[in-house]
């Protein structure tokens, strides 16, 4: 989750006009009108710039933001093209056979999505507890021109619906601590953005307990799990994994803060 940082009023200003500048370019062509100062009012009222644009860039593909998920973040674009590439090594060896993939809390979809526009072979199930996701998963398959026999969009509390075992599960859970909103979150995030997709019980840990606990029962053999989590939990998080069926390591983000777990099913 971006982190709120206070900005002096010039700050504001100047990323208010660069704000401005960028949906009048992308969104009307240069053309203003009375709908571009409508936007325009919407981003002084604080909206964010991806919901007024309608859309957001995820490694390559093209994110429809129109059912209001949680808009992409470029430190999971960051470690989840890491990842892709550790797939696209070492499970080259899948090359005409599918490679099974779990994204989880799927929100837009956009990082099942960038996992089926780089690696050929895979399989996709998007879950979702939310209707609206699964309906914004199925916008972004078509806008990305991805087959409907490569997908599958699945309603599932966690792995209440999941059946079966993936090569790799992608899990981006709600994390943040309830009533640390206001130290945690922009206020971009914390007025606009979906609660139910950012809050996670009092430590922000409620998720992450649940897929450490019951992930190694839906990998496949030599199956990865990769999960994003906040940087202030690292601590918390390597304790959990201690605790569980799984074994696995800390990568760092782009701005080397602890960020995301790769872990395996311990071996009997």
């Amino acid at each position: 989750m971006r982190i709120m940082k206070r900005k002096s009023h010039t700050q504001e200003h100047r990323t208010l006009a660069r704000e401005q500048r960028w949906l009048l370019e992308e969104k009307y062509g240069g053309a203003t009108g009375v709908a571009f100062l409508s936007d325009c009012e919407r981003l002084e009222r604080g909206e964010p710039i991806d919901y007024v644009v309608g859309w957001s860039e995820f490694l390559g593909c093209r994110i429809d933001l129109s059912e209001r998920p949680l808009i992409p973040r470029p430190e999971t674009e960051w470690w989840v093209e890491k990842t892709i590439k550790i797939f696209n090594f070492q499970f080259s060896i899948f090359k005409k056979s599918p490679l099974y993939v779990l994204d989880m809390f799927a929100g837009s979809g956009c990082i099942g999505l960038a996992v089926l526009k780089h690696i050929q072979n895979a399989h996709v199930d998007f879950a979702d507890v939310d209707r609206s996701c699964l309906a914004q998963i199925r916008k972004n398959a078509e806008l990305n021109c991805v087959a409907p026999e490569r997908y599958r969009a699945l309603r599932s509390d966690v792995f209440q619906a999941i059946t079966g075992r993936y090569d790799v599960i992608f899990a981006n859970p709600p994390y943040v601590a309830e009533g640390t909103a206001g130290e945690r979150l922009a206020p971009s995030a914390r007025d606009f953005e979906p609660h139910r997709a950012l809050f996670a019980g009092a430590d922000g840990l409620d998720y992450i307990r649940i897929v450490l606990r019951d992930a190694s029962r839906f990998l496949a053999p030599r199956g990865l799990l990769a999960m994003e989590f906040d940087d202030t939990q690292a601590d918390e998080v390597v304790g959990l994994l201690a605790h569980s069926n799984l074994r696995g390591s800390m990568h760092p983000d782009q701005y080397g803060r602890a960020r995301y777990l790769l872990a395996a099913t311990k071996a009997d």
